[in-house]
């Protein structure tokens, strides 16, 4: 799976009006790239710039399929959302991504890209920066360098992944054809409406992320994933039921034959 995944970027300069249109901040990075090997997934960290500048950035991956998730912040930067462009340079197409949204954590600020497209257009053309337009106060550069090393342990890492939830990575990796839903609304209500009763009474909420092995049938026969650790009711209830009532049209491999797979989905439990 040759640069399925890709790279990221990020500033914490508050820039004055007049700079808000100017050439690109750069930052060089910090640390090397860092792999996780998660229970839900792969995911690739790395820092850009001086510590009282410091620009965290994280790509994740769950599930086959060449977009990925990538978060960014800091714990200085101001975010500004507007007019939002991805650029791997020197390639100046934008990369396509599903949609943004903003997270905040205690001293931290930044956002989630989902369904980012990092395909080899992206990194098989020498890219060797990356550049980030409306999401700070100026346009932001990151010199990455040369993304291939970065992508091949990526690619290694959801190898691992796949073997261990008990697919064949080369069957996921030339999929015709994902797992197609067919009863998600329905069966999201179903998750939704099975919140743990005692998590009720002590006004406790969570999000949860889950990772499922769908079969050449279209049924989940094994479902893992990540919540809150010291309340794992949210977890057990949301697995028991997509294993009994999710249900979709299977994967399909390069020659058309039902095959298993993975989903992935996270569901966030409010009161509210």
């Amino acid at each position: 799976m040759k640069y399925l995944v890709g790279v990221l970027l990020a500033v914490s300069l508050v820039a004055s009006p007049a700079m808000a249109q100017d050439a690109p901040v750069v930052f060089e990075p910090a640390t090397n790239w860092q792999i996780d090997y998660a229970q839900d997934g792969c995911y690739l960290d790395r820092a850009f710039g001086e510590e009282d500048s410091r620009i965290f950035f994280r790509i994740g991956q769950r599930r086959i399929e060449p977009r990925v998730d990538l978060t960014l912040g800091s714990e200085t930067m101001r975010v500004d959302i507007d007019d939002i462009a991805v650029r791997f340079l020197p390639n100046d197409q934008p990369a396509e991504f599903g949609s943004v949204g903003r997270i905040e954590a205690s001293g931290f600020e930044g956002v989630i890209f989902s369904g980012l497209s990092i395909g080899p257009e992206a990194v098989g053309n020498g890219a060797s920066a990356l550049q980030i337009d409306g999401v700070f106060d100026n346009a932001v550069r990151l010199e990455t360098g040369d993304l291939a090393p970065a992508m091949e342990a990526m690619d290694s890492c959801m190898s691992d992944f796949y073997r261990e939830m008990g697919v064949d990575p080369d069957v996921q990796f030339s999929l015709s054809r994902p797992a197609m839903r067919k009863n998600f609304q329905y069966t999201a209500r179903l998750v939704m409406n099975a919140y743990p009763s005692e998590m009720v009474r002590r006004r406790i909420e969570a999000d949860v992320s889950l990772t499922v092995v769908v079969d050449p049938d279209g049924r989940v026969t094994q479902c893992s994933g990540t919540g809150p650790s010291e309340y794992p009711q949210f977890l057990e209830a949301a697995c028991e039921v997509m294993t009994e009532h999710a249900r979709y049209e299977p994967a399909l491999d390069a020659d058309g034959n039902p095959v298993a797979t993975l989903d992935g989905l996270t569901t966030s439990y409010r009161l509210d």
